[in-house]
């Protein structure tokens, strides 16, 4: 049997998109896949889970959107939605992507 996979999408109680990353996730993430929501609340907490913004999803560890960016951040996060701009979510089709360009289902 193969290896099961966690999604896993860090908030911080004080962005706007604390409900909707998790009900983003739960409509895109492919059958198989577990799905955890980690509240952080200090930049120890988000340096220590590698989480740069919220939110930040993360597949087995690994941020699915990096670019880089080192250390932790709390604040909310943007993501560059392309043609659009930036939003404070990426688009399912975003993560959806992200998803299957690392895992094979």
């Amino acid at each position: 049997m193969g290896r099961r996979h966690l999604l896993t999408v860090f908030v911080t109680p004080d962005c706007p998109t604390f409900d909707k990353a998790l009900e983003v996730a739960r409509r895109v993430v492919p059958k198989g896949i577990r799905i955890k929501r980690v509240v952080v609340s200090s930049e120890l907490e988000a340096s220590t889970y590698g989480m740069y913004g919220s939110p930040t999803f993360s597949l087995d560890g690994e941020d699915l959107f990096a670019h880089g960016e080192t250390g932790g951040h709390i604040g909310c996060r943007l993501y560059n939605i392309p043609g659009k701009g930036f939003a404070m979510m990426p688009t399912e089709e975003m993560l959806r992507s992200a998803i299957k360009a690392r895992i094979s289902i």
